[in-house]
């Protein structure tokens, strides 16, 4: 979050806390025009680093999702064979 007095508001942190997606630290620019000179460095290369970290995650969890899948498909068909042979 970009904000341009000193003060960082109170949802802000409770965001950060609450959500693992929200850049820290808040950073805060007296003028617009030094926003400008450290947009790159301080907001845009941090947004495209947590994508690509939260873009990472999510392909880990469709492959593990895409690996368990087959087996809990198995285990429950087992268990209804064995439920029908019981």
């Amino acid at each position: 979050m970009v904000i341009t007095h000193p003060k960082e508001p109170t949802v802000t942190v409770d965001l950060q806390n609450k959500y693992d997606w929200v850049l820290q630290p808040v950073v805060g620019y007296p003028l617009v025009d030094r926003l400008v000179e450290v947009l790159e460095d301080k907001v845009v290369r941090p947004a495209e680093a947590k994508f690509n970290e939260l873009l990472a995650r999510r392909t880990n969890q469709l492959s593990r999702r895409e690996r368990l899948e087959p087996l809990i498909r198995t285990a429950l068909l087992s268990l209804a064979l064995q439920r029908l042979n019981a």
